[in-house]
């Protein structure tokens, strides 16, 4: 609508620095893309996956106890299936159920597996888990709502 360039940036190599499992940031290489443009392209140019980039450049990502927090991903063992099992050791983690020790690599791969592939089995399992679910008893339930500061 207002026909002025759009100066857009594409930043690659971000969110591995500082995953959101992590307490700690990474030590890596960020790759910044810039393009200008003057419709709405510009949204499919921003459009970028971290993993599928990852796969591609296999840049490396340095840090110490790189799974210390990936509790907070793996709700539950992909080998066992246990729930809330897993619990950190600076740099591996382990299921206290099956005792399956869970590494992260010098490209932010658990066991040799992408994150967001794990990520969406995750999500599958506590959807099929919360589906087999019939009658919830004492249950708190707990709604946060952004709050506007005036």
């Amino acid at each position: 609508m207002v026909k002025v360039p759009i100066v857009a940036v594409k930043i690659k190599g971000g969110y591995l620095l500082n995953t959101r499992w992590a307490n700690y940031n990474r030590r890596g290489k960020i790759i910044l893309e810039i393009k200008q443009f003057s419709g709405k392209d510009v949204l499919d140019f921003i459009n970028h996956n971290e993993w599928e980039w990852q796969e591609k450049e296999k840049i490396k990502f340095e840090g110490k106890n790189k799974t210390n927090g990936i509790e907070r991903i793996l709700w539950f063992c992909p080998k066992c299936g246990a729930f809330r099992s897993i619990k950190n050791n600076k740099n591996y983690a382990l299921c206290i159920n099956c005792k399956h020790e869970f590494h992260i690599d010098k490209y932010d791969y658990l066991n040799n597996q992408r994150i967001d592939k794990i990520l969406n089995s995750q999500v599958k399992a506590l959807n099929d888990n919360f589906n087999k679910i019939k009658i919830i008893e004492n249950a708190k339930l707990i709604v946060r709502e952004k709050t506007q500061t005036k």
